[in-house]
């Protein structure tokens, strides 16, 4: 009993040093290489399981040893098995997800001009990874229910016949993999990817997080909406940033008939071209209605700017600055109530 004992000491020192060299080679690779924090944090992740199947690997090698006593005979080799190939299922996820951390990277150094290419591969990797780590699970799952005789048979059949293809057109008919399906056909159809503005259901939003069957959206005031990714294939949505992420923005101003408007425009010139919010690229200031029954003509202001929280902090400016210019300098353009269509003909006492 004492030399089991010592035998499965033996492994886990060697396991535990063997973590230490791995960790000193990836401090070694990522000084070199230049690695992001991001993709080093997902590498560090793959020590664990990485750690645990070499021990259990160290441990298939002395099963005869360990098994030598009539407490652990008959059930120790099978659970011992299932639990190498958990921890290889385990392991080989966490490196498709840095192999997609990598490829996204390298991507991204190759579209840092094209932010617009760059959310959807983003996006379309998040899925990717989602459907590899399904794929990987799926597999372990039937690569463990081949090593029992009793399951032997239906993990064979679903190798080898057309029962697995009857399995998946069973299983797509359900909600579950019909969401899937449409979490891919969002991210490769590229109809929303992360980080674009949208509206759903009268909701103004960002995409925060596309999984491959419900996307989180984060609205202005942070809170998280949680929308099934069948919406977007089957109800129509906005999206204010799929070609582009610049808005136009249109605000308007209720001024009185006397309003010197040229001297308004100048003013909204003055402020829009001074602004960092704006995108230099368009504006426009127009009389949008000038009806008597309303006793005062409106302004529509109309601006462009590079994302949609930028217009809204320009026109908040656009308003207050405009309402103190006007108290200030041009008080007869503040919008009054007129009791009587003559009142500004009356001569004067």
């Amino acid at each position: 009993m004492l030399g089991r004992l010592l035998v499965v000491a033996i492994i886990a020192v060697s396991a535990l040093v063997l973590r230490f060299v791995l960790r000193r080679m990836m401090t070694r690779l990522v000084g070199r290489s230049g690695m992001s924090a991001e993709i080093w944090r997902l590498a560090e992740r793959c020590q664990g399981p990485f750690v645990l199947m070499a021990f259990l690997l160290l441990l298939r090698t002395y099963q005869g040893v360990l098994e030598s006593t009539a407490e652990v005979n008959g059930w120790f080799g099978p659970l011992l098995n299932v639990v190498v190939l958990l921890s290889a299922g385990w392991l080989a996820t966490r490196i498709t997800a840095v192999l997609i951390a990598l490829a996204t990277a390298r991507f991204g150094r190759t579209t840092v001009d094209d932010p617009q290419r760059l959310q959807r591969i983003r996006t379309q990797m998040r899925v990717f990874e989602t459907m590899a780590s399904v794929l990987i699970w799926l597999t372990t799952l039937i690569v463990i229910m081949l090593t029992f005789p009793a399951t032997h048979p239906i993990a064979t059949s679903l190798f080898a016949s057309a029962s697995l293809l009857s399995l998946v057109i069973g299983i797509a008919a359900q909600n579950t993999l019909a969401s899937m399906m449409a979490g891919l056909q969002i991210a490769f159809g590229d109809v929303v990817r992360i980080d674009d503005m949208v509206v759903v259901d009268g909701k103004r939003g960002v995409v925060e997080e596309l999984a491959l069957t419900y996307v989180v959206i984060r609205m202005l005031d942070y809170r998280r909406v949680v929308v099934p990714v069948t919406y977007f294939v089957n109800m129509p949505f906005e999206n204010w940033t799929r070609k582009h992420p610049g808005v136009r923005t249109d605000t308007y101003l209720n001024v009185d008939f006397a309003a010197p408007v040229p001297k308004i425009r100048d003013e909204v010139r003055r402020l829009i071209e001074n602004s960092p919010l704006w995108d230099q690229d368009e504006w426009a200031l127009v009389v949008a209605e000038a009806e008597t029954g309303l006793a005062c003509m409106r302004l529509q202001i109309s601006f462009t700017a590079p994302t949609p929280s930028m217009a809204a902090d320009l026109t908040a400016q656009l308003r207050e600055h405009l309402i103190d210019y006007l108290v200030r300098e041009a008080p007869e353009a503040l919008p009054r109530a007129r009791t009587a269509a003559v009142a500004m003909h009356e001569p004067p006492p």
